[in-house]
């Protein structure tokens, strides 16, 4: 997989979960652990650093972020 693409399974695996995080971070019903879960970390912490890595914020900072946005309607 490296050589087709460049990453490893696990970036690759990281990534789509992460991408798949961010979509659902829009339901603002689900909490950020039910958000880890749901996208396959068992452990929220694992995810936030995951995460963190992946978008340069943290889950929180994230969907902060989002609702400004919403707010200011950008």
């Amino acid at each position: 997989m490296k050589q087709e693409l460049g990453i490893s399974f696990k970036d690759f695996l990281t990534r789509l979960r992460i991408s798949q995080a961010v979509r659902l971070m829009e339901d603002r019903e689900l909490s950020i652990n039910q958000i880890a879960e749901k996208v396959g970390y068992s452990n929220q912490h694992y995810f936030s650093a995951a995460f963190k890595n992946c978008q340069g914020m943290s889950p929180s900072e994230f969907r902060k972020n989002m609702l400004q946005i919403d707010r200011n309607g950008l």
